[in-house]
């Protein structure tokens, strides 16, 4: 019974203490200094909307409601948010509370201290032309996704605010950008809500241009900075010697191929060449960098008939061959719809994860291509698998 009991406490104290000793143990230098670069962007995003006359995003208007009615400053007005938030979002995925619980609310304590000052020296352009005001207003939904993706990169336990919009993304399947838009209409509410509280129907409860702005479009922005951001900051990339080669022999002969990771009801699309006789993720060969998610998009639609939304970039991995070397580039894709036809050569198949995993590494092809490429497919998905 002592026993029990002293397992039971043992399990409490790893998952309340657990998470927290992890994020200590992966801190570096870098990851601080990105991590408070990511929240003096999302601070300085809220000043400048405060110094438009374009009202504020639906977030940062509940906080201004608060802010503008009591005595207190946005260092202690963000916490208290960020409290009522983390439950929220806590109850959404039915996670149970850990010491973690309280790190979003300091973060938003240090970008609400990052407000208070830059408020006493970022110029006020509420009363000079539009276009200064626009400036203001889209350089601030910019620096949003440039600070958000930072922390997603860092895997950094992000402000409340977007843990509970990441909680609704993951909820719901939804990519990160989407979520945001889920979680700006339920700001929006909340603020009405709040302004009625406070009788701030002439101030149009804070809200205003910006709040429309960033309803329709700062998931959008999220989602686009994500992949060029990750490519700057370095998407983790693992490298394939084939034929016994030497680092020092690589080609500088490079092929660029997109490759797309389709998952739908717990489902992953795999196809399969039936001249060549291999299972492959699908892919388009010789991409332009630049048009990587393009390219992709229509050839998943051209081998397996299926409308595709392609979204964040996971893994690069590069495989170096003799005449060669093929850079292969991993997207996580969004399932939209499919027609119920297959190529005469290519047959699109949807199975579990695992059995894909299987299939990959233990299938047999009399092609030496498609061996080749059902090891680079098994490397990608046991990264997420």
């Amino acid at each position: 019974m002592i026993d029990k009991k002293n397992n039971r406490i043992k399990s409490l104290l790893h998952h309340i203490f657990d998470e927290a000793i992890e994020l200590i143990e992966s801190m570096s230098l870098k990851k601080g200094l990105f991590s408070i670069l990511a929240f003096i962007l999302l601070g300085t995003s809220v000043t400048l909307l405060l110094n438009t006359s374009m009202g504020m995003s639906a977030w940062d208007a509940v906080s201004v409601n608060i802010y503008e009615n009591t005595n207190l400053y946005f260092m202690w007005v963000n916490p208290l948010i960020s409290l009522f938030l983390m439950g929220l979002a806590h109850l959404i995925i039915w996670k149970k509370p850990s010491v973690m619980f309280f790190f979003p609310i300091i973060i938003s304590w240090f970008i609400g201290a990052v407000i208070d000052l830059e408020v006493l020296f970022v110029p006020d352009m509420s009363s000079f032309n539009l276009i200064w005001n626009i400036a203001y207003m889209v350089i601030a939904s910019i620096l949003v996704g440039i600070g958000l993706n930072i922390l997603l990169y860092l895997d950094f336990p992000l402000p409340a605010i977007d843990r509970f919009c990441h909680s609704l993304a993951s909820r719901l399947h939804l990519t990160f950008g989407q979520g945001k838009f889920l979680g700006e209409f339920f700001a929006m509410s909340l603020a009405i809500i709040l302004g009625l509280i406070y009788h701030t129907e002439a101030e149009n409860f804070y809200l205003g241009v910006t709040t429309i702005y960033y309803v329709l479009f700062l998931g959008g922005i999220v989602d686009l900075i994500r992949n060029p951001l990750y490519r700057i900051l370095g998407i983790p990339t693992v490298e394939i010697y084939r034929d016994d080669l030497l680092p020092q022999d690589r080609s500088e002969n490079k092929i660029i191929n997109a490759c797309a990771i389709i998952i739908s009801n717990n489902k992953l699309l795999v196809v399969y060449d039936e001249e060549l006789n291999y299972y492959f993720l699908p892919h388009v060969s010789k991409a332009k960098r630049r048009r990587m998610e393009a390219s992709l998009k229509r050839e998943v639609k051209d081998i397996s008939n299926i409308q595709v939304k392609v979204n964040e970039e996971h893994l690069i991995i590069k495989e170096y061959k003799a005449k060669k070397t093929y850079i292969n580039h991993y997207f996580i894709v969004k399932f939209k719809k499919q027609n119920n036809t297959n190529s005469k050569r290519y047959k699109s198949i949807w199975i579990d994860p695992l059995d894909a995993l299987n299939i990959f590494n233990e299938y047999d092809s009399n092609s030496q291509l498609g061996m080749e490429i059902m090891n680079r497919e098994f490397i990608a998905l046991t990264t997420i698998f």
